[in-house]
C-alpha cells in the first residue's frame, strides 16, 4: 500500500514537472516568435521609412551632409557646384609668394587653378546614401539626418602652373654632384676638398 502511493506522489510530481517544462518552452517559444515579429516588423517600416525618404529627396543631397562646414542637404548637384564655385572665386585674388635668397615669385590661387573641386564634392555628396549597399545606405542616411556627416572637401590646383613657377627655384637649387678631389703627398692626403649638394625634389 505505501508503495502504491509513493508511485502515485511520484507520478504526479513527474507530472507537475513535465507540466512546468511545457510552460517553459512555450514561454520561449512566444517569445521567440515575439521577438522575430519585433524585428521584422521594425526592419519593415525601416525599409519602407527609407525608400519614402529616399524618394522624396531622389535629386538631392540627403540632410545632413556636410562639406567644409556648409551643410549641403536638400541642394541640387548644380546648387552644390555654384556654391563651391563662389567659394573659389572668393579666394581667387589670394597670392602666395616663394623665396628664396635673392629671387622671388609671386602667383595668385586663380592663376595657379587652386580651391575646391565643385564638380568631384557635388557627385561625392550625392553619391551618399545611394550605394548598391542597401543596409550601410540606411546606416549613412540616418547617420547623416540625425547627427550629421562631415565630409572632407576636394581641392584641385594647376600642377603644369605649379612646376612652372617653382622650375627656376629648383634650377638654382640644384647642383650636380662633384666629385671630391685628393691631393697626396708622399702617400698621404694633404687637402680634400668637396661640395655640400642641395637637392630640391616635389613628390
Amino acid at each position: 500500500m505505501y508503495h502504491l502511493i509513493y508511485q502515485m506522489r511520484q507520478k504526479k510530481k513527474l507530472q507537475k514537472l513535465q507540466k512546468r517544462k511545457r510552460l517553459v518552452v512555450q514561454g520561449l517559444r512566444s517569445f521567440f516568435w515575439f521577438v522575430t515579429g519585433a524585428v521584422f516588423t521594425t526592419f519593415l517600416l525601416t525599409s519602407f521609412a527609407f525608400l519614402i525618404f529616399k524618394n522624396i529627396n531622389s535629386n538631392v543631397v540627403f540632410p545632413g551632409i556636410i562639406v567644409a562646414n556648409v551643410d549641403l542637404g536638400k541642394k541640387t548637384k548644380v546648387e552644390v557646384e555654384e556654391l563651391f564655385a563662389k567659394k573659389n572665386e572668393a579666394i581667387a585674388s589670394t597670392e602666395f609668394t616663394f623665396l628664396l635668397d635673392s629671387m622671388a615669385a609671386t602667383i595668385s590661387a586663380r592663376n595657379l587653378e587652386l580651391g575646391y573641386d565643385q564638380s568631384l564634392i557635388a557627385n561625392q555628396a550625392l553619391s551618399l546614401g545611394r550605394s548598391d549597399n542597401f543596409f550601410s545606405n540606411i546606416s549613412i542616411v540616418f547617420q547623416a539626418y540625425f547627427g550629421g556627416l562631415n565630409l572632407q572637401p576636394a581641392y584641385h590646383y594647376s600642377e603644369e602652373k605649379f612646376n612652372e613657377i617653382l622650375n627656376p627655384f629648383i634650377k638654382k637649387v640644384n647642383k650636380e654632384p662633384v666629385d671630391a678631389l685628393f691631393n697626396f703627398l708622399n702617400g698621404k692626403v694633404i687637402t680634400f676638398k668637396w661640395q655640400n649638394i642641395l637637392q630640391f625634389h616635389i613628390d
